[in-house]
């Protein structure tokens, strides 16, 4: 295979992964829209059902003549409660089996989010404690919050490891079940260059050599930068 053969063979691995990509985005923004739609229902439902409530007890305040009509307010409410109780497991069965879907997707891409079917050999698990050091741009976390940098192996869509940064109660880095997929290949310097507009999470370099970890993202025309000096290591 030549130099251009096998050029086009990578852009072509590249472009497919990208399209699989782009669908498991449109099965999450359906799974995102299902569920809202279901939460809309559920509050309609809950509403209707406290207007009945207070019908019951404002029957029962009328007068003892009134009991069976109170009654039948109260059979009434039961059945809205039925239907708030078979919508809300209508809402969590359709968002169970769309995220079924999503990660049969996720798993043809990238061999499925955490829980991957194998590992990579040629990573090794890591958590890194340490401390942000320096920011720029619109303030995510303040400077000396503290932090954890993890490494995963996962194996698949040509990714070897997967990374996750979380600073002070936020997670910069590895945000979603899908992003911080990145090729390790037992190096000590690991970058991700691509900012979310490109591929979903933002840029980010893992320097274990020197203790840096650094994520940027594009923010308008500026950037926003996180770093982090991980702590030394305790024999």
């Amino acid at each position: 295979m030549t130099h251009r053969d096998e050029l086009l063979s990578i852009q072509a691995r590249v472009d497919a992964q990208q399209r699989e990509l782009d669908e498991a985005k449109s099965e999450i923004a359906l799974l995102r829209a299902a569920h809202a739609q279901k939460t809309r229902e559920a509050e309609v439902l809950r509403r209707e059902l406290d207007e009945h409530r207070g019908g019951v007890r404002a029957a029962h305040e009328k007068s003892d003549a009134t009991k069976l009509d109170a009654a039948e307010h109260d059979v009434e409410g039961l059945r809205w409660s039925m239907r708030l109780g078979a919508s809300i497991m209508a809402g969590v069965a359709l968002v169970g089996s769309m995220m079924l879907a999503v990660g049969a997707s996720r798993g043809a891409c990238h061999g499925g989010a955490r829980a991957y079917a194998a590992t990579s050999t040629a990573v090794t698990p890591l958590v890194r404690d340490g401390h942000v050091v320096a920011t720029h741009g619109p303030e995510v976390v303040a400077t000396g919050e503290q932090c954890t940098v993890e490494r995963m192996p996962v194996e698949g869509g040509g990714f070897d490891c997967r990374v996750e940064v979380r600073c002070g109660g936020e997670t910069l880095y590895g945000t979603t079940f899908d992003t911080g997929y990145v090729r390790c290949g037992g190096r000590e310097v690991v970058r991700d260059a691509d900012v979310t507009a490109r591929d979903g999470d933002p840029a980010m370099t893992m320097d274990l050599a020197r203790g840096r970890v650094i994520v940027e993202e594009r923010v308008g025309l500026g950037t926003q930068r996180v770093e982090i000096a991980l702590d030394p290591i305790v024999d």
